[in-house]
């Protein structure tokens, strides 16, 4: 037998004559196997799992022969390349476009004979009866181990990171990506994205259909710990959520100091608001109350999810909202809908309903069909129905009514959900869009915080010499000061006083007309006939968790840039502190099973069985397959743009092919 040895810088090659090469590993003698080393289990299956991580293989547990009593009498540990490749199995068939298709899939395995054999002594001890060192195939190489499944695992810091993610509607791809950046190196994330996409999968595996009910055990708890949380929830005949409200301490402070007018729109995203839980799909809107602030920004007030929009869905949110607030709105715009009309009127008859002038001037003319627009029947009808709600919509009767004139649109909500779209997923389930709406309300509080303090830091230039604007300076914040400025200005040099008598004042502005000032001697306060302007603060909690070591950690990183030398001290006492940490973690812990994981991260157990059942798939007011439905004329249009092309069935140029010509279905006799 003839026996030479080449070198491959990884592993050493033996070419036996006759025999496929085999492959040992070159690396030091120390850590190799050998018979009749002596470990407990335990010790002996992690030696042979970090001696094919250096080498550049993946282990994996085999047999267990167990003795009489029931112990373990044999260990096998082989290369996971053992066993021969089944082909058959590598053709797998797919269905695509009418047909079955062939799709070959790679195989790992080549019956590779490496192995160990831990046999079992006296007192639990375990030694190397057999060690089979050579491979028939060649070793991972360095740059590609990484992704070997042994040297890739989701570990907790990467899981707090997917978790961060979640909560700040970023999808696991791009926390992948932000990750890396973070460790520079594909290599040193220690796992790929893929691990982070199955990750993410298992945590809606996970909630399944239990999520209404997790949710609601989500909110239970947070009542029972946040002074001022509350909820409300409603089910249908089948025990299934159909509606849910809730708001918090900060939501009834802000609408104390803000709500007076207030906007709401259930239209957010009514085309595209699904929610995906494996393979159960429901449709419930999103909808909430919302304000401006006295920075002149968007703030809530509330957030609510009906599975149908109409009369008495609205009339319950409406209802319970009023039980969360003790108050009901002075001024409450909403889109032209019948259901939203009735229940306003129902549970709010004191409140001053208007409808969004934007849909009734620009909306609903566009979604006319062409046919209808030039109808004298239809003209009248529809003009007649708007005559019928003239109070709801024409601004002239809303000017007597204090902060009407806030706003005469739902763009207020508009905006505000385009905001909250940046922050809530269609793809969500209950849990976690209660906790991507929490991040955006936390995102909402920040900004109006430091406008807060802009305000007290900031001073802005005055620009006239009168009194008023320097007062004014003193009352408004920056931003609401800034309109109220442009209007002294400009009444600055137009406006005089035309008549004063007692408590009343006459103003000329010398452009359209004369506006009455009325000074009310009680309250030290003055009105204005155009009822233009009026209006006030806000807070936040503190939560500790794994946050708090990685705000300590970049701190760290912070103090020691642009210093090689105090950085390779961090290194070096990070290292330290990591070992010492994983012994401990080694010795005293054993590993939290994906379900306490997950359990921590939705904050609440999941039912055997739910209580509450997930909304089933419900129908809303502008839903439909594929967007809004054309007509046949937008169709044609789109049609006319398309290039014409060769159909080989009948040999003409059109917009068809082979597959769908129109001779096709003709049947011959």
């Amino acid at each position: 037998m003839e026996i030479g040895s080449c070198s491959t810088g990884e592993s050493t090659t033996i070419v036996v004559e006759g025999h496929t090469d085999l492959f040992i590993s070159d690396c030091d003698a120390k850590e190799k196997p050998f018979e009749e080393q002596i470990f407990d289990l335990q010790q002996a299956e992690k030696l042979y799992e970090d001696y094919a991580k250096v080498y550049g293989f993946i282990s994996r547990k085999a047999t267990i022969n167990r003795a009489d009593d029931g112990s373990i009498s044999t260990r096998y540990m082989l290369c996971n390349r053992e066993g021969a490749p089944n082909h058959g199995d590598s053709l797998i068939l797919v269905e695509g476009n009418g047909e079955n298709r062939k799709r070959k899939r790679t195989s790992f395995k080549v019956g590779c004979k490496a192995l160990i054999i831990f046999k079992a002594m006296s007192y639990g001890c375990f030694r190397v009866g057999t060690f089979i060192e050579g491979h028939n195939h060649k070793m991972v190489s360095e740059t590609s181990r990484h992704f070997m499944s042994s040297n890739r695992q989701v570990h907790e810091v990467h899981q707090y990171f997917i978790h961060a993610g979640i909560r700040a509607n970023i999808g696991p791809t791009k926390t992948f990506c932000i990750f890396k950046e973070i460790v520079r190196d594909y290599d040193k994330v220690g796992c790929t994205s893929i691990d982070f996409k199955n990750y993410g999968r298992d945590l809606k595996v996970y909630v399944a259909s239990s999520d209404a009910h997790m949710l609601l055990e989500t909110f239970k708890d947070r009542k029972e710990l946040c002074d001022g949380f509350q909820y409300f929830y409603d089910v249908d005949e089948e025990n299934q959520l159909s509606r849910l409200l809730w708001t918090d301490k900060q939501a009834v402070i802000n609408l104390k100091n803000f709500g007076e007018a207030v906007s709401f729109d259930a239209t957010y995203n009514t085309n595209k608001f699904k929610f995906f839980i494996v393979l159960i799909r429901y449709k419930m809107i999103f909808t909430q109350f919302t304000g401006r602030d006295n920075h002149g920004k968007c703030v809530s007030f509330g957030a609510a999810i009906i599975s149908h929009e109409d009369m008495d869905s609205y009339a319950w949110v409406f209802s319970k909202f009023t039980e969360c607030v003790r108050n009901a709105p002075r001024v409450f715009m909403t889109d032209q809908d019948p259901g939203l009309k009735k229940a306003v009127a129902l549970v709010w008859p004191e409140t001053h309903h208007r409808f969004c002038m934007w849909h009734i001037t620009m909306k609903v003319v566009e979604k006319l069909p062409f046919n209808f627009r030039d109808d004298s029947d239809f003209k009248s009808k529809w003009f007649s129905s708007l005559y019928e709600d003239h109070a709801l919509w024409i601004p002239a009767y809303f000017r007597d009514i204090s902060m009407s004139g806030l706003f005469c649109t739902t763009s207020l909500s508009e905006s505000e959900n385009s905001y909250f779209k940046r922050f809530l997923s269609k793809f969500s389930d209950l849990v976690v869009l209660f906790m991507n709406y929490n991040s955006a309300f936390d995102s909402q509080r920040d900004t109006c915080q430091r406008l807060n303090y802009e305000d007290e830091t900031g001073v802005l230039p005055m620009l006239t010499t009168m009194a008023i604007e320097k007062h004014a300076s003193t009352l408004y914040t920056i931003s609401i000061f800034k309109e109220v400025q442009e209007e002294i200005v400009s009444a600055f040099s137009t406006c005089m006083m035309a008549k004063m008598e007692d408590n009343t004042f006459v103003v000329d502005d010398n452009v359209d007309s004369e506006f009455t000032i009325v000074h009310d001697t009680i309250t030290d306060s003055l009105t204005c006939k155009c009822n233009l302007f009026t209006r006030k603060d806000s807070s936040a909690t503190k939560v500790i968790g794994k946050h708090d070591l990685f705000h300590v950690f970049s701190k760290c990183i912070g103090h020691v840039s642009g210093d090689q030398d105090l950085m390779k001290q961090l290194l070096g006492e990070l290292s330290e502190v990591e070992n010492k940490f994983a012994k401990l973690h080694n010795e005293n812990a054993t590993r939290n099973s994906k379900d306490v994981i997950f359990q921590e991260f939705y904050g609440s157990v999941r039912p055997e069985v739910p209580t509450v059942l997930s909304p089933a798939f419900a129908k809303t007011k502008g839903s439909g397959v594929g967007g809004h439905r054309k007509s046949d004329k937008k169709k044609a249009m789109i049609l006319a743009q398309k290039p014409l092309r060769n159909c080989k069935r009948c040999n003409t140029m059109g917009h068809h092919d082979s597959r769908n010509c129109p001779t096709k279905a003709v049947v011959n006799p």
